[in-house]
């Protein structure tokens, strides 16, 4: 949330180190639900990130939370296959 205001704000040195920052701690995050919204912050938009983090608020479930995520890569033109397999969710 903070890199789209910087980028928002055109603080793009700003966001360009938060965005590096965040990076360097991506390994180290577990594999909670939670922490694949930040992993998906290169593959989906903000305001599809925030949809999730909705949906994990209201108990959706891991089955549920994949087909979002499926369709939303599809959606921004990305390959979702190879995005959940890179994020390690799929093999």
């Amino acid at each position: 949330m903070a890199i789209c205001h910087a980028s928002e704000l055109r603080f793009d040195g700003l966001s360009t180190s938060l965005s590096i920052e965040i990076t360097s701690k991506l390994e180290l995050l577990d594999n909670s639900a939670e922490s694949l919204v930040v992993k998906l912050r290169d593959y989906i938009s903000f305001a599809n990130r925030e949809e999730l983090r909705d949906l994990i608020q209201d108990g959706a479930d891991a089955q549920d939370l994949g087909g979002h995520i499926y369709g939303m890569v599809l959606d921004e033109g990305g390959d979702p296959e190879e995005v959940l397999r890179g994020l390690g969710i799929t093999d």
